[in-house]
């Protein structure tokens, strides 16, 4: 299912995700899933100054950003690596205004770091959207269909880039770029064995906010 959002410039969004693990056979499909955040296409009334929405037709080739290979890191500065372009934090959110949104096709990184291995990595789950953050889960079902287990992921991006954002929501680590050490802003982790959906989120009187997940193994 969908989670929608509705940004400081009045656009709404829809967030989701591809995949699925129904049957055995799915277990072993290894097709590229992705994520995508998308703005519902809308036009200004000049009477009224509202958006109306248009129901136009979004195309992922020409409309959206792919932020696959996109990586953001803190220190003095924030940088982001553009999938091998230099820009800062500013300049992305401009070239996203300029966009209908974005999209992560789920990959893991070859040896030279560009992500282009398929592990069979799929949304199954809602997302949750609190404070810019969004929260979803992913699965890869074991390769061994005679095993009904895996291993999901927690992502945390911020909604209207598909990036990590540039504070580390999820722990950072440090390397070197662009001839910096600088600290790599995590966008997902592992919550380890077991087939995790849907996250909550729970804001208490403490500062931040905490992101519960259950798995199917009981965690």
């Amino acid at each position: 299912p969908p989670a929608v959002a509705q940004d400081d410039a009045g656009k709404h969004w829809v967030f989701f995700g591809t995949g699925r693990y129904f049957v055995a056979d799915d277990a072993t499909d290894v097709a590229t899933q992705s994520y995508y955040g998308i703005k519902e296409p809308e036009v200004k009334n000049t009477d009224t100054g509202k958006y109306e929405k248009t129901w136009a037709t979004v195309e992922r080739s020409s409309g959206l950003i792919n932020v696959t290979n996109y990586n953001v890191y803190s220190g003095s500065s924030t940088k982001i690596d553009a999938g091998g372009s230099k820009i800062t934090w500013s300049q992305l959110i401009d070239q996203q205004k300029k966009k209908d949104g974005w999209y992560i096709d789920f990959l893991d990184a070859d040896s030279t770091g560009s992500k282009t291995i398929q592990h069979g990595e799929r949304n199954l789950g809602q997302a949750a959207l609190l404070g810019g953050v969004l929260s979803f889960t992913t699965f890869i079902p074991s390769s061994d269909v005679c095993v009904a287990g895996g291993e999901s992921y927690l992502w945390a991006l911020y909604y209207q880039t598909g990036t990590a954002y540039y504070q580390g929501i999820l722990g950072t680590i440090s390397k070197t770029y662009d001839g910096e050490t600088m600290l790599f802003n995590i966008p997902k982790i592992s919550l380890g064995e077991g087939l995790a959906t849907s996250p909550n989120i729970h804001v208490g009187s403490e500062d931040g906010s905490t992101v519960f997940v259950q798995t199917s193994t009981g965690d």
